[in-house]
């Protein structure tokens, strides 16, 4: 499995009604092992997508699809890690 953190520049409007955005992210992905060729570890992640978002009364709505990936190994044994990519939907409420 993996646990992440990541901060991310939305770029777009941000005013009434309905609008796309973009984004484009960096943070940290903690891997745990779950197999016999891979090894917990700590990597530096990239996460770049597109999205939707609009507002209902006071609260704000978001739909997301990124490609987020490990780009590299922080700590952890060297090799031990491929580059890989994943594509999470992500719905968003803000209030």
């Amino acid at each position: 499995g993996a646990y992440s953190v990541v901060g991310n520049l939305l770029l777009g409007p941000d005013g009434a009604g309905i609008a796309p955005f973009g984004f484009v992210g960096l943070g940290l992905q903690f891997a745990t092992s779950q197999t016999p060729d891979s090894y917990p570890g700590v990597l530096m992640g990239v996460r770049l997508g597109l999205g939707l978002r609009g507002g209902m009364g006071r609260y704000r709505l978001s739909l997301e699809v990124a490609a987020q990936g490990a780009v590299f190994s922080i700590f952890g044994p060297v090799g031990s890690y491929r580059v890989g990519a994943y594509w999470p939907i992500t719905l968003g409420l803000a209030f």
